[in-house]
């Protein structure tokens, strides 16, 4: 984890770096613990 800008909430906190569509390469994204749960809380409500 880095300190840096979540891209969601754009509160400066310790995020988490996303990984890119290439084996261990990261994209300049980043989103924190808080916003990744909600993303994944709600594409797991969208799948069903």
């Amino acid at each position: 984890m880095t300190y840096t800008v979540c891209e969601i909430c754009a509160v400066e906190q310790y995020c988490f770096p996303q990984l890119g569509t290439e084996e261990d390469q990261l994209i300049k994204t980043a989103v924190c613990p808080d916003c990744l749960n909600k993303l994944y809380h709600s594409q797991n409500l969208n799948r069903y």
